[in-house]
């Protein structure tokens, strides 16, 4: 079975205090991630629910995208 989420990696903080945004792959317990070259910042991610905070500026900032 393969396992699809978007997750923040918090293994990689840039220079700006930014983590950047990965498709996180798993199949046959191997996990892969793709970056999507977006980054935010660790007050903006809601870890319980794996996704942005709604009311964050980084979720204003990638819906004008």
């Amino acid at each position: 079975m393969i396992q699809l989420k978007l997750t923040l990696d918090q293994r990689r903080q840039k220079k700006d205090g930014t983590y950047p945004l990965v498709f996180r792959i798993t199949y046959n317990k191997q996990t892969r991630d793709i970056p999507t070259k977006q980054s935010i910042r660790l007050e903006n991610w809601d870890k319980r629910s794996t996704q942005l905070k709604l009311n964050s500026e980084s979720m204003r900032i990638l819906a004008q995208r």
